[in-house]
């Protein structure tokens, strides 16, 4: 039998600092170059035009994905990108003081 409360402890794992932007973008290319793909297909009878619908959607939930990102986490300047650390206001002004 399996302890319970080992199973709803909190994870020590920390989690992924991941820029959700890049992730999505590259799934906007992938569902832009189905759709393309598709469109010629469909253009030449080969493909049902619902393939066309399910591209276009992919590709359009891309864009409402984007605007999620953006609404819950704020733009870009205000968390700093993936790249760079965030910094610490109180160790700028404690090297304001030594330079002073």
């Amino acid at each position: 039998m399996t302890d319970r409360r080992s199973l709803l402890d909190p994870s020590d794992l920390t989690p992924l600092d991941l820029d959700l932007r890049r992730v999505f973008w590259a799934f906007i290319a992938v569902w832009g170059v189905a759709l393309a793909v598709v469109v010629v297909l469909a253009a030449t009878g080969n493909v049902p035009g619902r393939a066309v619908a399910v591209c276009a959607t992919g590709f359009g939930l891309g864009f409402v994905a984007l605007g999620w990102e953006r609404w819950r986490f704020g733009p870009r300047g205000e968390r700093g990108s993936a790249d760079e650390p965030p910094t610490d206001a109180s160790t700028d002004d404690a090297q304001a003081d030594h330079t002073a």
